[in-house]
C-alpha cells in the first residue's frame, strides 16, 4: 500500500526516473509493458499496466531485497498460467 501512494504522489518526472530505474534493474519488464504499444494498445490503456509496474517495481524496492532480472522465459510461463486460469472460468 505505501508503494502505491508513493507512486501517486509523484510528478511525471520523478515517474520518469523511476521508469529509468526499471530499465537499468528489470529492463525485460518495462519492455513488456512497452512493446503493448505495438499490437494496438493505446497510450491511455497503456497507463493502466505502466502504473502497475511502477507501483511493484517500487514495493520490489522497498522490500530490501536484490532482485534478479526476471527473464522472458520467467514471464512467458507466468502468462501462459494466466490464460489456462482466465480459460477455466
Amino acid at each position: 500500500m505505501q508503494a502505491h501512494r508513493e507512486i501517486d504522489a509523484m510528478n511525471p518526472a520523478q515517474k520518469i526516473q523511476l521508469a529509468d530505474e526499471i530499465f537499468l534493474h528489470q529492463p525485460n519488464l518495462l519492455a513488456s509493458i512497452l512493446v503493448l504499444s505495438n499490437i494496438g494498445v493505446n497510450m491511455l490503456q497503456l497507463e493502466v499496466p505502466l502504473h502497475i509496474l511502477l507501483v511493484t517495481f517500487q514495493a520490489m524496492k522497498r522490500s530490501g531485497h536484490t532482485w534478479p532480472i526476471v527473464q522472458e522465459d520467467v514471464q512467458e510461463k507466468c502468462l501462459q498460467r494466466l490464460n489456462r486460469a482466465h480459460a477455466l472460468q
